[in-house]
């Protein structure tokens, strides 16, 4: 048994993994922000211990100070980051680990990997076929090429330095007219954006684990809803059963960024032709989809990182996830709507599902959804 610190108990992927260690026989323990109240991490069952750091997207030199010492303190084996922002500070620890093996490839290939920018070459070298693509700063909206509405910006990297000097997440909007499209431009820092055509279609995802740019495992699920409807997460799924050629493109496209770790690649599917649209290297929101399917990602990465042997992995298709915050609000649309066929789908029983959160063997990680959600009304 190896023990294993997961960071970021805050997000859904890291409770995922979290579950998905201890399921494999590994000690897991899960770090959390100082401060922030219980985390779906820190209330777990699965969770062994819990480690409080500073904010990486703050204190990044101070995080990965805390995290290096937390791990030489509890023995860790693995040190597993859950953010692009713990990523990026762990890249490159200030100093030893006691031993622990920071499960993150070398700064350079973290920085390439979350460069948006770099995608569309990528994805072309690979084989994938991507939306038309422009990059577009700040009052270049009026002289820059044709640019059909509704359109989509996206920021060149998710976690972007803002005015205060930290890192913020940055999602994706999707505009109607010339004038939000500026607003949506200069609301970025740098004023630079990542500019595509809307399309319209059903989101798609491939997850899995890669190692030295090698594809190990891969796991295909589609998206019934996500929400919000036209930009956002995937709400509920269902695995569906492997595409070779998919398969051999996305392998070629990760041995571009000789990327290693888990990783998850979203798609528009329109008809019978798929556009990659997001490339996610880092624990994701619907992880625990593909561990329900038979594909524990989180222990075939530790037994990477570990030199482990792998075995070849075969996962199930038909297994559906639900991100219960997000369905809610999806299907409360729907009902708005009037497509009570799939609210009636949503409420029927499935033989295998598993949730975001809601667990019935490990049922206290719901308080920290609670108390999301009295925030957000102190907030609001």
């Amino acid at each position: 048994m190896s023990t294993v610190l997961v960071t970021d108990g805050e997000l859904a992927g890291s409770l995922a993994a979290i579950r998905a260690l201890t399921a494999a026989g590994h000690e897991t323990w899960v770090s959390a922000v100082a401060g922030s109240g219980p985390t779906y991490g820190s209330c777990s069952r699965y969770a062994a211990g819990v480690v409080c750091t500073p904010d990486p997207s703050v204190e990044p030199a101070a995080y990965a100070t805390h995290v290096t010492a937390a791990a030489r303190r509890i023995g860790a084996d693995v040190v597993m980051p859950g953010s692009e922002p713990a990523m990026l500070a762990l890249a490159a620890p200030p100093e030893d680990a006691g031993g622990a093996l920071i499960a993150v490839p070398p700064a350079g290939v973290v920085a390439r990997a979350l460069d948006k920018e770099l995608l569309a070459p990528a994805a072309a070298s690979a084989g994938l076929d991507v939306p038309p693509t422009a990059v577009v700063a700040t009052g270049d909206t009026r002289t820059a090429p044709p640019i059909s509405m509704p359109a989509v910006a996206k920021p060149t990297r998710s976690e972007l330095i803002a005015a205060d000097g930290h890192l913020h997440r940055f999602g994706v909007t999707v505009v109607d007219t010339r004038s939000e499209l500026e607003g949506a431009i200069a609301g970025l820092p740098g004023g630079r954006a990542l500019v595509q055509p809307y399309v319209p279609g059903d989101l798609y995802a491939i997850s899995g684990v890669a190692w030295n740019g090698r594809l190990t495992c891969a796991v295909h699920q589609s998206a019934q809803r996500i929400w919000p409807p036209r930009s956002g997460i995937i709400a509920h799924a269902v695995t569906v059963g492997p595409v070779a050629w998919l398969d051999t493109a996305v392998a070629r496209f990760l041995h571009e960024f000789e990327w290693s770790g888990i990783f998850q690649l979203q798609f528009i599917r329109r008809g019978g032709r798929l556009l990659l649209i997001d490339f996610n290297p880092r624990l994701y929101a619907s992880l625990a989809l593909a561990v329900a399917a038979g594909a524990n990602l989180p222990a075939i990465w530790v037994e990477h990182v570990l030199g482990g042997s792998i075995a070849p992995v075969e996962y199930q298709p038909g297994v559906a996830y639900r991100s219960e915050e997000h369905d809610m609000r999806a299907l409360a649309l729907a009902l708005r709507q009037g497509r009570f066929r799939v609210v009636a789908g949503a409420v029927t029983p499935r033989r295998k599902r598993v949730n975001a959160v809601v667990a019935l063997r490990d049922p206290l990680p719901v308080r920290a959804s609670i108390h999301k959600l009295r925030r957000k009304l102190k907030r609001g």
